[in-house]
């Protein structure tokens, strides 16, 4: 049977709804995912690496199961994953020249549940070179050029996890895996319009993907609806995460803070509007909203001075061996490490930078004894042009402030669609809340996705 792009839109909850019920097979799904692969990716760049024989073998091995009686949430969904995180036999590029032959001998953790689960392996997905770690500022200087956006094709998917966002948005997977240091999950769902979820550092084993900062790292999934993101994280949790509450019901329960955007000017008129309205459609939904101050702490010197002194321990061996020379980026390594020399941090840097993500922790756990979750309107910037340097700020902004914290402390989010621009560029809304309790930021995105359709609108067509 052809599966037609009404079927390879839907969300991925739908689509295990279908699959259970057996009016679709895992192998017509992968058929129809793997044709709409071939013909985006030539145009999106999104895919490093396609596995349509393992996505095959694995899509026959799912519709087996389920005719001898098994069932699960994620058995025969097809799926991708950040092209940091490994697979056995299959390479895993890290998105760097050295490594384009990189071939692991054994999966992630977490490609690990989710073969355990019966999803199905479409393929690697690109990520800026390194996920960022060294930075970049040049969107095209990436394994096979600029990643792509689908809403506009000259515009960057964003990064870290530019694939993940872009395939989900396409509709060229069912769900992807995305990882984040500080924004990598964050910025590529507000760019592409999808939701992503950052889960509470360490729910989610790093085992066998990439590692930027051992402290701060951690790995979520990219999908379209934030129930797909309960299904998936039902699948990778390693802690005892509770998701009973994550719904649109346990949404309407929450005590909820709000930030309004303040910081350098909003991106398009369009950006304070959606923000405007995603504030009057909870208020109708019935949840308590209060306003909310952020706290004063010096918490993005923390992140980067333990960015930067664990990144340097965590590559060591790949700058030692020469390949951090060998980069894509067009700024030089010896550009990059004289500029971080004359920065002149220190071990007592780091050790200090450690107490300040301490104040940072126990701030935000006074903000969360108030309310349960913290939302504020997402990414303020448009996704910048591929063939363009990108955009630096040196003023602070609600948004980052908020980005920063929660990886500071290590806490869950969720960005996900809240509007569109006049041209259809894509504007995310962005929601915090208290360690291991991921439930509250999903079931606070699942009420506002019960009540709008954002999240349901679709790139257009190629």
């Amino acid at each position: 049977m052809t599966v037609g792009d009404e079927i390879l839109d839907l969300p991925a909850i739908e689509l295990s709804e279908r699959l259970a019920a057996r009016t679709l097979t895992s192998v017509d799904l992968t058929e129809g995912y793997l044709a709409r692969i071939a013909r985006m990716q030539p145009l999106l760049n999104c895919f490093v690496t396609v596995t349509p024989e393992r996505a095959r073998a694995d899509a026959a091995r799912a519709d087996a199961a389920r005719a001898a009686g098994q069932q699960g949430p994620l058995l025969g969904l097809p799926y991708g994953v950040k092209d940091i995180i490994d697979t056995a036999g299959i390479r895993t590029t890290w998105g760097t020249r050295a490594h384009l032959d990189r071939v692991p001998e054994r999966d992630a953790d977490v490609v690990a549940r989710l073969t355990a689960a019966g999803a199905v392996l479409l393929g690697k997905l690109s990520t800026t070179e390194l996920a960022n770690t060294f930075g970049s500022n040049w969107p095209a200087d990436g394994l096979g050029g600029a990643h792509r956006n689908p809403w506009n094709r000259n515009l960057w998917a964003g990064g870290s996890s530019a694939g993940p966002g872009a395939a989900v948005a396409a509709g060229l997977c069912a769900f992807a895996l995305g990882s984040e240091t500080w924004g990598s999950i964050d910025c590529p769902s507000a760019l592409n319009a999808v939701t992503g979820l950052r889960p509470t550092y360490d729910a989610v084993s790093r085992r066998g993907v990439m590692t930027v900062a051992w402290s701060l790292d951690k790995v979520g999934p990219m999908v379209r609806d934030a129930r797909d993101a309960v299904m998936v994280l039902r699948a990778l949790a390693q802690l005892p995460i509770s998701l009973e509450r994550a719904t649109a019901a346990g949404g309407a329960a929450l005590r909820v803070g709000y930030i309004d955007h303040v910081g350098f000017p909003s991106p398009d008129p369009a950006y304070d509007t959606a923000w405007a309205a995603a504030k009057d459609v909870l208020r109708a939904s019935g949840v308590p909203m209060k306003p909310v101050t952020l706290p004063d702490t010096a918490d993005e010197p923390a992140v980067f001075v333990t960015l930067v002194a664990e990144s340097l321990v965590a590559f060591e061996g790949f700058i030692r061996d020469g390949h951090a020379a060998r980069m894509f980026d067009r700024e030089t390594w010896p550009e990059k490490i004289a500029w971080l020399d004359k920065l002149g941090m220190t071990a007592s840097d780091y050790v200090k930078a450690q107490r300040v993500r301490a104040q940072v922790q126990r701030a935000y756990q006074a903000i969360f004894d108030e309310v349960d979750v913290l939302v504020g309107p997402g990414f303020p910037l448009l996704a910048p042009a591929v063939d363009a340097k990108l955009p630096s700020f040196e003023a602070k902004d609600t948004h980052f402030t908020l980005v920063t914290d929660g990886n500071a402390a290590g806490l869950p989010a969720v960005s996900l669609p809240m509007g569109f621009t006049a041209s259809g560029l894509p504007l995310g809304m962005h929601v915090v809340a208290a360690g291991y309790r991921d439930e509250d930021a999903l079931a606070l995105a699942a009420l506002f996705q019960a009540q709008t359709d954002h999240h349901r609108r679709r790139p257009p067509a190629a």
